[in-house]
């Protein structure tokens, strides 16, 4: 499955939103997506004109839904409104609840640090302690993020930024509105750098460059040293004429000049969506070379920038702790959710074998009885059918009826008087009994001779057996020619029976 990243983006009065899907190894823009957050200045969502707040009689409070009696109050609970639903809005159209949040440098503390190789397990700790001295509230808890942009044998180049609780309360509150977690939280002018870095870098030579973005958040002021940023300041989003916007620029500068000293400046490059005055450029040139660059009709690059450098694994992070704590709640309830899912659907499928098998068991108990019954009643159908053929076949057999193995019995006496046959008994299918008069040496050759007889398919006459049981008078033996032989359970008795006689 491929990878995504999801960007949602805060660019003045809209967020954008850009997600990227991995592909043979690159990362691919596969939807965007943009949304409105700005309310209206007069009558918008939210906010009753003055004809319907007359109408209402709801007086000078009906502007603002907070009872300030302010129209700006209203404004900015609408703002709020639009900022939630547009999270919303894009977590749906992304389907996802997680997302990578990309805000302003207008919204940031910002700092660059030069520090020594050997500090570089302290590189957080330090980082913490600059940021708090520029914090206009030092009290407040900050989560830093750092990420180093150029290092030497000696010394290390940091960037550090950090997101304050009050700069960002607003989209706190839209985030938990909305139920969006953030994963991470990055800089939108670092995504714009990437963006337009073709732009930047057209010409060759600048050891020290400064960029000027004028988009959708205001004036962000970047300086450059040998294509590493050594500052980052965000203006805000508010109008500047020629004269504030140099005097803005002149302080940054004097900001940074702990990079470089005195270093000249080879390089300005302007970035603006409207066009940009002469009066301004003018104001500008006196920092260096002035060269205008053009910015593409698309409007998700900075987005896109961002997602680019998550997806290649980019360090800085400035996500406030409740945010953090708020996805790891989320992620938390989520597979508890579906611990208690899985248990429950263990449990209902062990109650089921437990009443489910016992019913199961019973109905194919019911159906093999009622099989057993049919196939008994077969059996005994099958069962009299057979009694009856064999009944006919015995009828109808000549060769082992009584007159054909009188016959056979007559043949096998010896000429002569030596044996004498004296009485014949004939149990259809099952033994002749013959009582003779003879000495025990005729007695059994002819017992041999019995024995010997065939039918006329060459089968024994009698195939149980030809026996003596004994129990006679001197010269009369009685001999017993079984028709068939016994089955398994009869030979044990049959035996039985015959020692008996002996004895």
């Amino acid at each position: 499955m491929a990878k995504e990243v999801t960007v949602l983006s805060l660019e003045g009065k809209f967020l954008r939103g850009v997600r990227l899907a991995e592909s043979g190894g690159t990362f691919s823009r596969l939807a965007a997506e943009t949304w409105s957050v700005a309310a209206e200045e007069t009558t918008g969502q939210g906010i009753p004109s003055e004809e319907d707040a007359a109408e209402s009689g709801s007086g000078e409070n009906a502007a603002s839904p907070n009872g300030d009696g302010t129209e700006e109050g209203a404004q900015e609970t609408a703002a709020a409104d639009l900022l939630a639903q547009a999270f919303h809005e894009a977590a749906t159209a992304f389907k996802t609840r997680e997302v990578i949040l990309s805000v302003p440098l207008s919204r940031l503390l910002v700092k660059v640090l030069r520090l020594p190789v050997d500090d570089r397990e302290d590189l957080e700790e330090k980082a913490q302690e600059e940021l708090r001295k520029i914090s206009p509230f030092p009290d407040e808890p900050l989560v830093t993020g750092v990420e180093t942009v150029a290092e030497t044998d000696t010394e290390i180049v940091a960037l550090a930024a950090a997101l304050p609780s009050s700069a960002a309360e607003d989209v706190s509150e839209a985030l938990a509105a909305a139920k969006v977690r953030v994963t991470k939280t990055d800089i939108t002018a670092l995504g714009r750098l990437r963006a337009f870095w073709p732009q930047i870098c057209a010409k060759e030579g600048a050891a020290r460059r400064l960029v000027l973005m004028n988009l959708d958040d205001g004036w962000d002021v970047i300086v450059l040293d040998d294509d590493a940023p050594v500052l980052l300041r965000g203006l805000g989003g508010e109008e500047r004429s020629p004269d504030e916007l140099a005097r803005d620029v002149t302080l940054s500068l004097l900001q940074g000049e702990a990079f470089g000293g005195e270093r000249a400046i080879g390089d300005v490059v302007v970035f603006s969506e409207t066009p940009v005055d002469a009066a301004t450029l003018e104001k500008l040139a006196a920092f260096g070379p002035v060269r205008v660059a053009e910015t593409t009709t698309d409007e998700y690059e900075s987005a896109e920038g961002v997602a680019q450098r998550a997806a290649e694994g980019a360090t800085c992070d400035v996500t406030p702790a409740e945010w953090t704590a708020a996805l790891r709640e989320a992620r938390f309830k989520k597979k508890l959710t579906v611990g208690v899912s899985a248990a429950m659907a263990v449990w209902l499928a062990v109650m089921g074998v437990f009443v489910g098998v016992p019913i199961v068991y019973g109905q194919l108990a019911a159906r093999q009885a009622a099989q057993s019954k049919r196939h008994q009643a077969a059996f005994k159908e099958a069962k009299s059918i057979q009694t009856k053929l064999k009944m006919v076949q015995g009828y109808s057999d000549r060769e082992h009826g009584a007159l054909m193995l009188l016959k056979h019995i007559a043949d096998a006496l010896p000429e002569g008087d030596d044996i004498r046959l004296r009485e014949f008994r004939y149990t259809r299918d099952d033994a002749v009994a013959l009582q003779v008069i003879a000495d025990s040496q005729n007695a059994l050759d002819y017992q041999k001779a019995l024995h010997e007889l065939e039918d006329s398919e060459g089968n024994k006459l009698f195939p149980g057996g030809v026996e003596i049981p004994g129990g006679m008078s001197k010269n009369q033996f009685r001999i017993v020619a079984t028709l068939k032989e016994p089955d398994e359970d009869e030979r044990p008795a049959r035996r039985a029976s015959g020692r008996k006689g002996a004895r």
